[in-house]
């Protein structure tokens, strides 16, 4: 979620004007707060949610995924093939994802397919890294950024084997542990 709760946010302060995202619904108010102007059931099979993006956008030319498992990648890829818009030149569909999964086909069809989450700590984004984090105490100050909701687990270190088995049953924040409160 956090990768998607912050590719959310700034795709609309960048100006897209069609943010899709596919999701649980029970989050869709949460997630068009943070700017997605639809949510695709994540429930729906690949085929249903490539219709679903396509009747929406029809010449989709990004997808971002912020999964990044060979799963979700080609379910990107699948959307880019289906999308009525053509690699031309400079004019290219592109994959964005947060962890490099490469897709043999992609160039064939057209496809560029980039890391997409990038820090300062990737020496080519470091202009990139220069520029936003100046802003982020302003962004965050004025609202036009919302820091992910957050669920402390108490007990430090020593509540992770507990944390760990109830993972998939948290939705929508992201769990912090304090290593301080870790007794010996």
């Amino acid at each position: 979620m956090f990768y998607a709760a912050h590719s959310l946010q700034l795709a609309r302060l960048s100006g897209f004007s069609t943010i899709i995202t596919t999701a649980s619904l029970k989050h869709s108010d949460s997630l068009k707060s943070l700017g997605a102007t639809h949510i695709i059931d994540r429930t729906l099979t690949d085929a249903a949610v490539v219709e679903a993006i396509s009747a929406l956008a029809p010449g989709l030319s990004i997808v971002f995924d912020a999964i990044s498992t060979p799963e979700t990648i080609s379910l990107g890829f699948a959307v880019l093939k289906a999308s009525k818009t053509k690699s031309v030149g400079d004019e290219r569909k592109t994959l964005l994802q947060i962890i490099p999964v490469p897709v043999a086909e992609a160039q064939n069809e057209g496809i560029d397919m980039y890391m997409g989450w990038v820090t300062s700590v990737w020496p080519q984004y470091n202009a990139l890294s220069r520029e936003l984090y100046p802003r982020v105490e302003e962004l965050l100050g004025n609202g036009s950024i919302k820091p992910m909701k957050i669920e402390v687990v108490r007990g430090g270190l020593n509540a992770l084997e507990e944390a760990f088995k109830t993972f998939d049953k948290v939705s929508g924040v992201k769990r912090v542990v304090l290593p301080q409160e870790t007794s010996v």
